[in-house]
């Protein structure tokens, strides 16, 4: 009975509040509105992009995005709701890109490839290559008509091998001017390549003795007495033409590199305004007494009259090695011949005054001669088997200065800056001290098995 009564008890507590919650939903919650309702308990959200307006809810709106430019935009702030939560603030805008820095181009205006000097032309260096080309000629006839006599009948193949070393020997003298000082006014160290040529000649002959020593065995083998001899000489003379070959490239390597090449780019660069100031004056001086202009076309003349006659030898010879090689050389002279009145009339008198004292004056031939003599004396002291050529260079050092008493200067050579050379010429000459003790004792050899 009581338990029944409990639950009576129980089921009326149960209705009274459940009819009191109703009531309480249906009139006192508020508007459950969006965040664009007009409810004056609502807030506006801030700039750089509209906020949304917070509503009088249980969340406030959510604040707008900034504007994109150069500058973020500020975040909106965000509403304040009634009896809601606040409203989260707007996302800043997204800067705006860099500019380029134009103190850091991309594209520099400082040219990549400006005009290049001028390479003057000089008809003394024209003359000096045509001298060349034509030394050279000669030197490509001479192995060409030792060529042919290689079938003469056992000493064809000796003659044959004297023959073009020799001709190797001038050729290289002849590329060695054309080259070089025939190129002075484009070569760097046309002086040097020049020079060079003296190292190259002794290569020639280096491979020349080799060469003529296997041709000499051959070419005796059969013969009594004298193929024994020969055939143990032989050996001892390609040796011989080995170290004269070593000598020889060692000389070509130091006239351009090291020291001494250093010394003759400085000679090389500072020839080529001495020669064209010195050509200036002749042009002038042709000029001035009206000759210029006549001897050049006399000269021209006789150039193409000894070229002429060069063609028609070349052509009688019908291929002759002797024939090509005059012809050739007649013709190369012509040219040089020709371009020779260049001196007196090549344009260039306006712009230059005389030569005289004022080139004398510059110590340029001195100080050569002086590199020179430098050069010869330190070889000698180096090694006493080179003082002979030591002596024959120190002596061209002073000639070599001396001829500046004509442009009115000193004769004296100039030493002290090319003191340095000398030490230079001392290594060389101690470095070569094995190669000619061993020439020396291998001619010796030579001697006794000779019976000379």
């Amino acid at each position: 009975m009581k338990t029944q009564e409990w639950c009576k008890s129980a089921t009326a507590l149960t209705l009274i509040l459940s009819l009191s919650l109703a009531g309480c939903s249906s009139g006192g919650g508020g508007h459950h509105s969006s965040s664009g309702s007009s409810s004056p308990d609502s807030a506006a959200a801030g700039s750089g992009g509209t906020g949304a307006t917070g509503g009088t809810g249980d969340t406030a709106g959510t604040g707008g995005t900034g504007g994109t430019g150069n500058t973020g935009g500020t975040g909106g702030t965000g509403g304040t709701g009634t009896g809601g939560t606040a409203g989260t603030g707007g996302t800043g805008g997204t800067g705006g890109t860099g500019g380029t820095d134009p103190t850091n181009p991309t594209d520099p205006t400082d040219p990549t490839n400006p005009t290049n000097p001028t390479t003057p032309t000089l008809v003394t260096t024209t003359l000096v290559q045509d001298v060349g080309n034509t030394v050279s000629g000669v030197g490509d006839g001479v192995g060409q008509v030792g060529d042919s006599l290689s079938t003469v009948p056992v000493v064809g193949g000796v003659v044959q091998s004297v023959a073009n070393t020799a001709g190797n020997v001038v050729g290289t003298l002849g590329d060695g001017m054309s080259n070089g000082i025939g190129k002075l006014a484009s070569t760097p160290n046309g002086v040097g390549v020049t020079a060079s040529a003296v190292g190259g000649v002794v290569q020639d002959v280096g491979n020349g003795v080799s060469d003529v020593s296997g041709k000499l065995a051959t070419a005796t083998g059969s013969i009594p007495v004298v193929g024994g001899v020969v055939t143990k000489v032989a050996p001892v003379l390609d040796g011989v033409g080995e170290k004269v070959t070593m000598l020889g490239d060692t000389l070509s390597t130091a006239t351009t590199t090291g020291p001494l090449g250093g010394l003759t780019t400085q000679v090389s660069q500072k020839l080529v305004p001495v020669i064209a100031m010195v050509e200036s004056t002749t042009d002038k001086l042709g000029s001035t007494t009206g000759l210029g202009a006549p001897l050049n076309g006399v000269l021209q003349k006789v150039g193409g009259t000894v070229d002429g006659l060069g063609d028609n030898v070349t052509a009688a010879g019908k291929g002759n090695a002797l024939t090509n090689t005059l012809g050739g050389a007649l013709s190369n002279v012509g040219t040089t011949v020709g371009k020779a009145g260049g001196l007196v009339a090549n344009g260039t008198g306006g712009n230059s005054g005389g030569i005289g004292g004022s080139l004398g004056g510059t110590g340029l031939l001195q100080t050569v001669g002086g590199a020179v003599a430098n050069v010869g004396a330190g070889l000698g002291a180096g090694n006493t088997t080179l003082s002979a050529p030591g002596n024959v260079l120190v002596s061209t050092g002073n000639t070599v200065a001396s001829l500046n008493t004509a442009l009115g200067g000193s004769g004296t050579p100039i030493t002290t800056p090319t003191t340095a050379l000398a030490s230079v010429g001392n290594a060389v000459g101690a470095g070569l001290s094995p190669v000619t003790s061993a020439v020396t004792s291998l001619t010796q050899n030579v001697g006794s098995l000779a019976g000379l």
